[in-house]
């Protein structure tokens, strides 16, 4: 059985990481674990879960229908992806991020533009033609 206390504990114990990640980005070692023993928490259960939250983004961005039918930025049209990785600024404020799901809608709907179409509807509802 689940110990749903062990679950919730390392749950909250992820959203620290999480915060403390994007409060300092690339912190140095020294940095980590003074937060560390500020929270009280356990060293090697913090870097488990830095470890593990890592490998989620890796397994994040090599994934997905670009990766599945071999998309990648040098079968694809630049100013399509270049219009996606834009578009996806909804998303994210990373880069490989924004670009990882542009090429995946990309892929998705080729040999069809995705981006281009959708800009050009952005810009008639804004200019009040449709």
């Amino acid at each position: 059985m689940i110990d749903l206390k062990l679950v919730i504990d390392e749950i909250n114990l992820q959203k620290d990481i999480i915060d403390f990640l994007k409060n300092n980005p690339n912190p140095k070692d020294e940095q980590l674990h003074k937060w560390v023993e500020e929270k009280g928490y356990d060293v090697h259960k913090v870097e488990t879960l830095i470890y593990r939250l890592a490998t989620s983004y890796i397994n994040f961005l090599n994934g997905g229908r670009a990766a599945e039918k071999g998309i990648t930025e040098k079968n694809v049209d630049p100013e399509e992806l270049r219009a996606g990785v834009e578009v996806e600024k909804e998303h994210s404020n990373d880069l490989i991020i924004r670009k990882k799901i542009a090429l995946d809608h990309i892929a998705e709907f080729m040999p069809k533009s995705y981006y281009k179409p959708l800009l050009g509807m952005e810009k008639a509802i804004k200019n009040g033609t449709i």
